[in-house]
């Protein structure tokens, strides 16, 4: 079953995916998101467990290994898809950056008459997600923040207590997160990639049978 009419048809929708356009490449940057944050969750959930824990504790994670096997032993395999609601309704965010990738793309094609060669497409891709995860990363460890407060306090509260701390309060582990971010990326971007060639297939697919309908 074609995901254009199967899924975009029932909120009204009737897009024509071959063709270049904003709207194409948002529902292909949500679809990959989407994807890419169900594949990649459990690796999120491991590193804020271990981010948080009292290693003096006798109850502490010894590492990421034993971090999983005790989660899936003691809590039940949805354990490691915790939050993954969350981390689904974020897949919006790199909406825009996925436009701007495709319009420098696009711009490259034009001047150049031939596609961008794969270096280039992949530091775009980096130069963009880096933007994206700066201007994104304060509201990141707000949620950690609010997501691990026992007492439940107020975001205000938090908000407060990051920005006292100036601009290390709102950037903690920042560079670790950098980190894990670059193999996020390549494979979001590659997810991207596959989503498109489907949805261009499949509207060049409907075309061609429209007139027999």
């Amino acid at each position: 079953m074609r995901v254009e009419q199967s899924v975009l048809p029932l909120v009204g929708i009737h897009p024509d995916f071959t063709q270049f356009s904003l709207a194409r490449h948002f529902y292909v940057s949500v679809l990959s998101g989407i994807a890419t944050n169900t594949l990649l969750n459990p690796i999120f959930v491991i590193k804020s467990r271990l981010d948080v824990q009292r290693r003096e504790s006798s109850t502490a994670y010894s590492g990421p290994l034993d971090c999983a096997v005790r989660m899936i032993k003691e809590e039940g395999l949805g354990s490691l898809y915790g939050g993954l609601l969350m981390y689904q309704l974020q897949a919006i965010a790199p909406s825009s950056k996925y436009a701007l990738y495709e319009c420098a793309m696009a711009q490259y094609r034009a001047h150049t008459g031939r596609p961008a060669p794969r270096s280039l497409s992949f530091m775009s891709n980096m130069l963009l997600s880096i933007m994206t995860i700066t201007a994104a990363y304060p509201m990141l460890v707000l949620r950690i923040r609010m997501r691990t407060d026992v007492e439940h306090r107020p975001m205000g509260y938090h908000w407060a207590q990051m920005r006292s701390g100036g601009l290390p309060g709102l950037y903690p582990g920042f560079k670790l997160h950098l980190m894990k971010a670059v193999p996020f990326s390549t494979t979001n971007l590659q997810l991207y990639l596959l989503f498109n060639r489907l949805l261009v297939c499949d509207s060049m697919a409907s075309a061609l049978v429209a007139p027999d309908e």
